[in-house]
């Protein structure tokens, strides 16, 4: 070979001492090829280590998008409707007017929550724990039929048929109900079961609305929701009702809530106008 045969081989800055054999030079040049392919292997698997944890990453993020944007469900029945639901395990539940209902069926047979902005009634199949979560309680139940009502800060659940546990989301406070039994949440803490609720609870679903020294605001408020109305109530004091309404025919359920309270109703430009009687004194 000639003296400039090491410099035009390309082992790049590969450098061996003058005065060595042929054999040390085979086998530093061995060496170095060994070192360059040993590399090249671990850049390869860095390059294939990347690229599965991208593809791993794009496939969790997949799923999660799957699981929150197509398994999310919402219902809505607007005012003057009643809606039916069938959920995934085959409970039933019936929007009022107004109401909003809202859960996630890719982790259902995981955990059976749903979110409800109204009111509704449940009649849920049995099974693992059934939870309706509201602004500010969760109702939870195994397989029962149950009425919740959760509206401008005010709730009260009512159970119907087997037992329910309403639990205070900011306080933890729990409160078993038995059947025809309620509770409300009153500044902030759940009441201690009422054993004298009615066993018209839910008459809503039947198109009945009964009340109990209700505020008159919530009543026409309810009014408003049955008939997709709108109502301006004049009346200057603070009054309570007692009675109840259909919502079959809107002047008849005027009448029913007017009338006995001394209490004048018309409607002007599809506005529902609620005024005190003048006193014929």
């Amino acid at each position: 070979m000639t003296e400039g045969w090491m410099e035009k081989f390309p082992f790049g800055e590969l450098e061996v001492p003058s005065g060595i054999g042929k054999d040390a030079v085979w086998d530093s040049i061995l060496a170095s090829i060994k070192r360059e392919n040993q590399h090249q292997k671990l850049n390869i698997f860095s390059h294939l280590s990347k690229i599965a944890a991208v593809f791993v990453a794009l496939v969790v993020v997949g799923s999660l998008m799957w699981i929150f944007v197509f398994g999310s469900k919402e219902y809505y029945s607007p005012k003057g409707k009643h809606l039916q639901v069938q959920l995934p395990d085959g409970s039933r539940v019936e929007l009022n007017a107004d109401t909003r209902l809202s859960f996630n069926s890719a982790l259902w047979r995981f955990k059976r929550n749903v979110v409800l902005d109204g009111e509704a009634l449940f009649s849920v199949k049995k099974g693992d724990f059934f939870n309706v979560r509201t602004e500010h309680v969760t109702t939870q139940v195994l397989g029962t039929v149950f009425n919740v009502y959760s509206r401008n800060n005010e709730v009260k659940v009512s159970c119907i048929e087997g037992s329910v546990a309403v639990i205070n989301t900011k306080t933890q406070q729990r409160v078993l109900l038995a059947p025809n039994q309620q509770t409300k949440l009153a500044n902030g803490k759940l009441k201690e079961p009422d054993t004298a609720a009615k066993p018209e609870m839910a008459t809503w679903t039947r198109g009945e609305f009964y009340f109990l020294n209700e505020s008159l605001e919530n009543v026409l408020k309810e009014i408003e929701r049955q008939f997709n109305v709108n109502v301006n109530s004049m009346v200057a004091h603070e009054r309570y009702y007692s009675g109840v309404f259909f919502n079959t025919n809107l002047e008849d359920a005027l009448d029913l809530v007017c009338v006995p309270m001394n209490l004048s109703w018309k409607i002007t430009s599809g506005l529902i106008v609620i005024t005190e009687k003048e006193s014929s004194n």
